[in-house]
C-alpha cells in the first residue's frame, strides 16, 4: 500500500532505529546500576539525492511506489558505568573495539560512517556510588522509506521540491500516463515525433465500466474516416513498424473490459491509497468497506509504432461513464 509520510514522522521513525540498533551494542555489555545508556544530542538533516528521491517500486509496468530516503548528520552520547574506574574504562574500549568490528553490519542497517568526536574522562557520581564514562561519536545514517508523494492513488505527477542556496525550487515530472475515474477521462494522446513500445493498464473493478474505448492512428488534416479494423492484432500491424501500412486507421472496442482483453495480466493484486479531503490516505476509492485491488495489464508491440512526423498522433479515448479508475500508460 502507498503511505503518504510527514517529514518530521519519518526522522523519529529513523532515529528511532538509529537508537535500537546502537543499543544492540550496550546489552551485549555487563549490566549496569545505573544501565548504560545511549542518546541522540545532536541531528542535522541531509538530502539524499533531487528530492530525497532513490527510485521507484513497481507493478508491471507501473510506477506505484517513490522510494525515497535521506541522511541524518547525529551526535550520539553513550554512557556507560561501574563500580570502579578500571572496570568503567575497560568497558568503553570494549564497546569501541565492537564498533569498529562491526563496520560491515553498521553499513547494512544504514550507518554509513561512524567517528569517535570526544571521550571525557571517567568521574566518580558519589549519589550512587559508581563511576561514569561519557564517550561521544558523530554518525552519518542514511534511512529508507516508500511514499505515495501526495499523488491520487498512482504517481502520474511527482512534485520534486529541492533546496538550494536561494531557497526552495518545485519542478513537476509527468509519466506519459492517464487517469480515467468519474471525474474525468482525459484521452491518452501521443504525438510525434515518438515511439511507443507497450501500453500498460492499471484497472479497478473494470467489469463495472460501460463505455467504449476507441485506439486511433492518426496525423493532423486528415480529412476522411479512418480505415476500421475489427481485431487489435491486424490493427497494430497496420500501423506499426517504420513503414505503416495505414496512417489514418482505427479500432472501437465496445466496452473496456474487451479492451483489456487484448492484454496480459501482469502481476497480482495490487493495493494503493488515495488521498481524502484531509488529505490522509484511504485504500477504499469507491467506498465499499473493502480495500481497493487492482490488476496491472500489459501488451508489449511485436513492432513498435512509429510516430515518425511531428503531425503524426496515437490516440486512446474512453467514451461514457465510467465509476472505476483506471491507468493507461504508453511506453517507449
Amino acid at each position: 500500500m502507498v503511505e503518504a509520510r510527514n517529514t518530521a514522522t519519518t526522522v523519529d521513525k529513523a532515529l528511532e532505529n538509529l537508537r535500537r540498533v546502537l543499543s544492540g551494542f550496550l546489552s551485549n555489555l555487563p549490566e549496569s546500576n545505573p544501565a548504560h545508556t545511549v542518546s541522540v544530542v545532536g541531528v542535522t538533516e541531509r538530502s539524499l539525492g533531487l528530492g530525497n528521491r532513490r527510485g521507484m517500486a513497481r507493478s508491471g509496468a507501473f510506477n506505484v511506489i517513490s522510494l525515497k530516503g535521506g541522511r541524518l548528520d547525529v551526535t550520539v552520547a553513550f554512557v556507560l558505568w561501574a563500580d570502579d574506574l578500571t572496570a568503567v574504562e575497560e568497558l568503553m574500549n570494549t564497546l569501541q573495539g565492537m564498533l569498529l568490528a562491526a563496520s560491515t553490519d553498521l553499513w547494512a542497517s544504514g550507518i554509513l560512517r561512524i567517528e569517535a568526536e570526544e571521550a571525557a574522562l571517567a568521574d566518580f557520581v558519589g549519589g550512587i556510588d559508581a563511576w561514569r564514562k561519557t564517550a561521544v561519536y558523530r554518525i552519518l545514517y542514511e534511512f529508507h522509506y516508500e511514499d505515495g508523494d501526495g499523488a491520487l492513488s498512482l504517481i502520474a505527477k511527482i512534485p520534486v521540491e529541492a533546496q538550494t542556496d536561494f531557497g526552495g525550487e518545485t519542478t513537476v515530472v509527468t509519466d506519459r500516463m492517464v487517469r480515467w475515474d468519474n471525474e474525468g477521462t482525459t484521452p491518452l494522446i501521443l504525438k510525434g515525433r515518438d515511439e511507443i513500445s507497450q501500453i500498460s493498464i492499471l484497472a479497478l473493478m473494470p467489469e463495472t465500466a460501460s463505455g467504449s474505448v476507441t485506439v486511433t492512428r492518426t496525423f493532423t488534416g486528415a480529412s476522411e474516416d479512418p480505415e476500421t479494423f475489427p481485431e487489435f492484432a491486424a490493427f497494430l500491424t497496420a500501423v506499426s513498424g517504420p513503414n505503416p501500412i495505414a496512417l489514418h486507421a482505427q479500432i472501437v472496442f465496445p466496452t473496456l473490459a474487451s479492451f483489456l482483453a487484448e492484454f496480459t495480466p501482469s502481476g497480482g493484486p495490487l493495493t494503493l491509497d488515495y488521498l481524502d479531503e484531509n488529505g490522509d490516505p484511504v485504500a477504499d476509492w469507491n467506498k465499499d468497506n473493502a480495500l481497493d485491488t487492482y490488476q496491472a495489464y500489459e501488451r508489449k508491440l511485436e513492432s513498435s509504432i512509429q510516430l515518425a512526423k511531428s503531425a503524426d498522433r496515437l490516440e486512446i479515448v474512453y467514451q461514457g461513464n465510467i465509476d472505476t479508475v483506471v491507468y493507461l500508460q504508453a511506453k517507449k
